[in-house]
């Protein structure tokens, strides 16, 4: 079945009424900052197991650390 795209964004970010759905990403910034939002399991965006208050899996837990630990690293600093 498809759906408009409204009709989408509303079966997986509210209702969750949907078995599955594969969307495309683009980022064009080399920097994973951008993508936080998808990246970490407390976000609006996060694509597996939405809705957490905190990591469901052992995995996302690390995800989690890693991109907090990339995102206070000092090698941010661009010339």
């Amino acid at each position: 079945m498809t759906l408009d795209f409204a009709s989408l964004l509303e079966r997986i970010s509210k209702s969750m009424q949907y078995e599955a759905c594969l969307l495309g990403l683009n980022n064009v910034d080399l920097d994973p900052d951008g993508q936080m939002n998808l990246w970490l399991s407390s976000s609006t965006n996060h694509a597996w197991n939405p809705k957490q208050s905190k990591p469901e899996t052992p995995w996302e837990a690390e995800i989690d650390r890693l991109m907090r630990a990339q995102a206070a690293s000092a090698g941010d600093q661009r010339p």
